[in-house]
């Protein structure tokens, strides 16, 4: 989420960032870099009652990018190992 677009797209974790290039067909189309040592902690939640598949990442200056991603307890599995 940017602002109030859902901005489509990839989401890559490499062993120094957490990556999203959006898809090209939307309005906002900057790509977003997570540094891991910036990330304090994440979160995961439900989105909409029946949907599993929001993951909050709360920055060490306490800002929050959310994701909806498919997968989510993987993503929370893969974050925990890079982020200990």
């Amino acid at each position: 989420m940017k602002k109030l677009e859902g901005v489509g797209g990839m989401l890559y974790l490499t062993n120094k960032t957490l990556h999203h290039i959006p898809h090209k067909l939307n309005i906002q189309s900057g790509e977003t870099y997570i540094p891991l040592e910036t990330i304090k902690r994440f979160e995961t939640k439900n989105d909409f009652l029946i949907l599993r598949n929001k993951l909050i990442i709360i920055t060490k200056n306490d800002e929050q990018i959310k994701f909806r991603v498919n997968k989510r307890q993987e993503w929370a599995k893969k974050l925990n190992e890079v982020l200990e």
